[in-house]
Formats: structure tokens, sequence, C-alpha cells
């Protein structure tokens, strides 16, 4: 066993919570009239950044990763106003896979990941906050991952 394999092996997972209302990454369209490149979904650069500055701080205490994680991502939405009470979870819009690609590009615009592709397993789920015990956000899992030799 390598000596990185054992420092690897014994650091304990990486979790976090970052506060603020989960907005998933959109598609990008280009101007047909000026050739420009945009995002369609609104309050997505908000949220990224919302990402990076929390992943900032955990950077400033861990370091950067720059070896194979587990991800685990944990969102919690809003509940609308008009939501039947018969649906007990969000099973409409946001779409989990863009929820979960805003905050790996908000983790790796943080430096917290040196680059997404070092996520080689992941898990996620959304569910409605609890008001009053749980406020809305992410709640992010890394863990190391090591080959045996």
């Amino acid at each position: 066993m390598s000596r990185v394999s054992a420092v690897l092996r014994s650091a304990p997972p990486l979790s976090f919570f970052i506060a603020g209302l989960p907005v998933p990454q959109g598609n990008h369209r280009t101007s047909t009239r000026t050739g420009k490149v945009y995002e369609t979904t609104k309050g997505h650069a908000e949220w990224r950044e919302t990402v990076a500055t929390e992943a900032m701080v955990v950077k400033a205490r861990r370091g950067t990763i720059a070896h194979p994680v587990a991800a685990a991502f944990e969102f919690y939405l809003l509940r609308p106003r008009r939501c039947p009470t018969a649906r007990s979870v969000p099973s409409v819009k946001p779409d989990l896979s863009k929820l979960v690609r805003c905050v790996e590009d908000g983790l790796v615009a943080g430096q917290l990941l040196a680059d997404d592709a070092l996520i080689v397993e992941s898990t996620a789920r959304k569910q409605y906050a609890v008001p009053g015990s749980q406020p809305c956000g992410c709640r992010v899992t890394l863990a190391a991952l090591v080959e045996e030799a």
C-alpha cells in the first residue's frame, strides 16, 4: 500500500451544507442576432456563486481535492404553497441531474475540487425543506476513494 493510499484511507468524509435555494444548471442558448452564448435558467449564476463561495471556505480548511471521490448530494427545496399534500417528494422540476451539475461546477469554481471528473461515484436526492428545522440548500458529502493495489 502506498503512503498516499494510507493517508486517503484514514481521511474522514468531508460534509458541509450550502444554504440557499438550489437552482438547476439549464441549457445554453446562442443568440441568433449577436452570436453570444447565454444561460437559460434564471438565478443559476447566483446559486453557483453561493456554492463556489462555500467551497472556498471549505478549501481554506481542507485544501483542494485532487484525487477520486464519491459524492453525495442532498437537495432541500422550497415546497410550493399550492403543492398537494399527497405529494411528499418533489417529483417535479427542477431536474435532479441539472441540480447536481450546477453544484459540481460550483465546487470546481471554488477550487475545492480540482476537476469534476474526479467524482467517480455519485448519489443524489431531492426533498422538501422543513420550515423551522431544515432550510433550503444542499448537503454535500465527499469521500476519498482509493484504488486497491
